[in-house]
């Protein structure tokens, strides 16, 4: 079997053997005792011994290939058994191939990098490390050293082209192209990694080798600075757009949030130009020391006080290439409110019909910290008007001020309500309720009724005669249903107007009080009569006058006088009552009557007397 040593190893001071499967079995079994001998290629021994361990390793070998070693086998008296087949490896050394003009070009570039710190040795498969990640000044100087090479070969008739490992060409020579910066791929941030191809042909056109560049670009530090700018102040505008905010000395911006929230909005950020590369963003509370990363596109709690704003690059590897940072102190706003006296609600004083309008105050406190700003009253209802014209501004704590609040005048009878609000700057609002009543002062009436008929009036006095009946049922007919009546009789009043009754007049009293509370008093009497008979007897002092009964019922009695008298004088118990021809009496009073006529002529004169009994 043949061992070949390769071309660019030192040849060995020894050789480890692969032997057959089962020799050592078989030498074994037959008591043979295995040797090897060293043999040049023309037959002559350069080295012989024995085989002590398995697998056999022979020392002494020669400094070069092109010998062979030979295992044979001795019996036990020392003698080469003949009839053993021998073992015979043939150990020879590559030839070392000879190096093409790219392995030449290859070591002349790898040294001159190397040299210029720029790269390591070129490795054993031909690529070549060109680092140029530290400095953007070390591309361009690796490009020099390359050209310088490449140069050369084009002196000497060579042509070369360079190609991405995907066999896109950048680069050829016989195009008249030069090798510069432009030619590389490359990302807007830099920091690229890839392999060229550079593909050399003789002066024939031939192949004459190609080697391999892994080039490491720097990264735009500069790019990334521009776009970490860009973020910085998309995210310092919207803070500036907060109600409230305002850019203090350097990144420092001072906020007040609207309507005291806790959160800021979300951050609008530019996008990256390399898409290899991300944004992070934290939030520090300098009170506490917490960070918190937060999502940009979300609302971001921010504490009350100093918070740091971090904006951090990485790359696709999670280092932090780049970093902003913006300082945001979060301020309390002033707390603020007004309390109003009255508070809730309050009534207008009531007022009759044709009022004149009567003005309440009201009282507003600042009950905040900060001013109160320019406060308005305003009333949703136009029966009322409100006058703050000298209400103003609160401009601290417990400062008060006032404004006045009244009906309008000429309401009609009715209830009427409205709400004051009195608002100022920064949602300071208050309200409160009022309300107004309008009642009618009317307490007349349109006439009485006694057991359902109406009753007579006379002098401003209502009459009315229920004969004997013992009970009555008054009623007022009011003009105002609104108003109310009360009846009173004697020591007795109420709001039914039934009262039993005495014999004779009865004065009842009819109050009525008006919606608003004016009372008007009316006096009815019902007369109330016994049940009487009436016996009429005429007693004549003279004939030279008669007396006639009219007409008479069981209270009434007519009498009526002849004529031809010149005047007629009745006296009942001695008192005149009636003068005239007519005399009528009213009684309904049991007893006895005398009723005297005295009746004159000229000088003359003639009398009668009448006996009435009522019984």
């Amino acid at each position: 079997m043949d061992l070949e040593i390769p071309a660019e190893a030192e040849f060995p001071s020894s050789i480890t053997l692969p032997v057959p499967d089962g020799l050592k079995d078989f030498l074994d079994k037959n008591g043979y005792t295995p040797v090897y001998i060293i043999e040049d290629d023309d037959g002559n021994q350069l080295g012989t011994g024995p085989i002590d361990a398995w697998p056999p390793v022979i020392g002494g070998l020669p400094s070069s290939g092109g010998f062979k070693i030979i295992i044979k086998a001795k019996d036990k008296n020392g003698a080469l058994v003949v009839d053993v087949p021998e073992v015979i490896y043939n150990v020879d050394k590559e030839e070392l191939p000879q190096p093409t003009v790219a392995d030449t070009a290859a070591k002349d570039v790898g040294k001159a990098l190397e040299d210029a710190g720029l790269t390591g040795v070129p490795a054993g498969d031909g690529v070549i490390s060109v680092d140029a990640s530290k400095d953007p000044g070390d591309l361009s100087e690796a490009i020099g050293i390359i050209n310088d090479v490449l140069d050369g070969l084009k002196d000497d008739g060579y042509s070369y082209t360079i190609e991405t490992k995907d066999g896109k060409e950048l680069v050829d020579s016989g195009k008249g192209d030069a090798f510069d910066a432009d030619d590389l791929p490359h990302s807007p941030y830099g920091g690229d990694e890839f392999d060229l191809v550079i593909i050399i042909k003789d002066p024939e056109g031939k192949d004459a080798g190609e080697l391999t560049l892994h080039i490491t670009t720097p990264v735009n530090e500069e790019a990334i600075k521009e776009d970490l700018d860009d973020i910085k102040g998309s995210v310092i505008g919207t803070l500036l757009g907060i109600d409230g905010a305002a850019q203090e000395e350097g990144d420092t911006i001072t906020i007040v949030l609207p309507n005291n929230s806790d959160t800021l909005p979300p951050l609008v950020l530019p996008t990256l130009d390399d898409d290899r590369y991300t944004v992070e963003v934290t939030v520090t509370d300098l009170n506490t020391g917490a960070v918190t990363e937060v999502d940009p596109a979300a609302d971001i709690d921010l504490a009350v006080g100093d918070n740091l704003i971090t904006i951090v690059i990485k790359d696709a590897d999670g280092n932090v290439v780049d970093s902003a940072t913006i300082t945001v102190k979060r301020d309390v706003p002033p707390s603020v409110g007004i309390e109003l006296s009255p508070r809730g609600s309050f009534n207008l004083t009531t007022a009759a019909y044709g009022y004149t309008p009567q003005a309440q105050t009201v009282t507003v406190t600042n009950t905040g910290d900060g001013s109160t700003g320019s406060l308005s009253v305003s009333s949703n209802s136009d029966n009322f008007i409100v006058d703050y014209s000298g209400l103003g501004s609160l401009l601290s704590k417990d400062n008060t001020g006032t404004f006045t609040v009244k009906p309008k005048a000429g309401l009609a009878v009715n209830q009427y309500s409205a709400i004051i609000t009195v608002k100022g700057a920064d949602s300071v609002e208050a309200a409160l309720n009022v309300s107004f009543t309008v009642k009618s002062n009317e307490a007349g009436i349109n006439g009485i009724t006694v057991n359902g008929n109406a009753a007579g009036k006379n002098d401003g006095i209502y009459k009315a005669d229920v004969g004997s009946q013992g009970s009555v049922t008054v009623a007022a007919t009011l003009k105002d249903e609104r108003a109310s009546v009360q009846y009173k009789l004697n020591d007795e009043a109420n709001a039914t107007g039934k009262f039993n009754l005495a014999v004779g007049v009865n004065t009842i009293t009819v109050t009525v009080t008006s919606d608003f509370g004016e009372s008007v008093p009316y006096t009815l009497e019902v007369t109330r009569r016994v049940e009487a008979k009436l016996v009429i007897n005429i007693k004549w002092d003279s004939a030279e006058i008669a007396v006639e009964q009219e007409e008479s019922d069981e209270y009434t009695a007519v009498l009526v006088a002849e004529e031809g008298y010149d005047s007629y004088k009745w006296y009942v118990d001695s008192n005149l009552a009636q003068e005239g021809r007519r005399f009528t009496f009213d009684t309904e009073v049991t007893g006895t009557y005398f009723i005297l006529l005295v009746a004159k002529k000229g000088d003359a004169e003639a009398t009668v007397v009448v006996e009435i009994e009522v019984e």
